[in-house]
């Protein structure tokens, strides 16, 4: 994504959708990008039931899980 980003603004491609095909992408979602969109959990923090921590928190304890070879 940075790369494709990258490239669109030094001038590389000429569009967008020239730069999404040349990297292999979704040309809504580098557009989306390029715009500044967030992903809905930053945009929009009120909505998440866990917070970042909370969930990064839930991660490590399931790969903790998985090397004791215990099921999730």
């Amino acid at each position: 994504m940075q790369e494709a980003m990258r490239d669109y603004r030094g001038g590389k491609f000429p569009s967008i959708r020239k730069a999404a095909a040349h990297h292999k992408m979704d040309f809504t979602a580098l557009s989306r990008k390029l715009r500044g969109a967030k992903q809905a959990p930053q945009a929009h923090p009120e909505s998440t039931l866990l917070t970042l921590e909370q969930e990064e928190a839930i991660v490590q304890l399931c790969l903790l899980f998985d090397s004791w070879g215990l099921p999730l």
